[in-house]
């Protein structure tokens, strides 16, 4: 659907990758999620490239801050 001839289905390919992301989990994000977006952003339609931009502007802030939350984590605390 990303490459869907009409706009309005692949802005909401973007607002729902969204959505989704974070139940996909990191390698999900990095393998399937971030690419798809990362095309979406050169889209030729406007609109396309904003939602795609701000999907992947609050999905960076998402699993950026759980790899830190993640790496802060104590050892003991883990297992």
């Amino acid at each position: 659907m990303a490459i869907d001839g009409v706009p309005n289905i692949r802005f909401n390919v973007a607002k729902s990758l969204q959505v989704m992301a974070p139940a996909c989990g990191l390698q999900a994000y990095k393998t399937q999620i971030c690419p798809v977006l990362r095309v979406l952003v050169k889209d030729p339609d406007r609109d396309v490239r904003y939602f795609a931009e701000k999907s992947l502007e609050a999905l960076a802030k998402t699993f950026c801050s759980d790899e830190n939350d993640n790496n802060n984590t104590p050892v003991a605390a883990a297992t």
